[in-house]
């Protein structure tokens, strides 16, 4: 019997510039991880206000002013862990710690 082999799960960044603003998993391509985003931070009519990066997006003065890129492609059962690798290593804005209400002093 062949076992079937899962696909791998990504970790993507966000950055907006220079700067890191979040880390994030997905079982999905980055691209479609990024339009679901954009559609609960803008398009839904019940939109999700209160989460970091959504409040984030929304005080640009473009939506495109925030980049979605691949860092790694990992085994699915290892994604939540990687994913904490990631954000210990890059120490993002908006994952938790040192979560911010607006884009002021990102262009320094």
């Amino acid at each position: 019997m062949v076992k079937k082999t899962s696909s791998l799960s990504s970790i993507y960044k966000v950055t907006h510039g220079d700067t890191i603003v979040y880390i994030g998993r997905t079982k999905s391509s980055v691209e479609s991880r990024r339009k679901s985003h954009y559609y609960k931070c803008f398009k839904r009519h019940t939109r999700s206000p209160n989460r970091p990066l959504y409040v984030f997006w929304r005080s640009l003065q473009s939506s495109s002013e925030l980049n979605f890129s691949l860092v790694e492609k990992c085994d699915p059962k290892k994604q939540r862990i990687r994913e904490q690798f990631w954000i210990d290593h890059f120490s993002p804005i908006l994952n938790g710690r040192n979560e911010i209400k607006s884009n002021k002093g990102l262009n320094k």
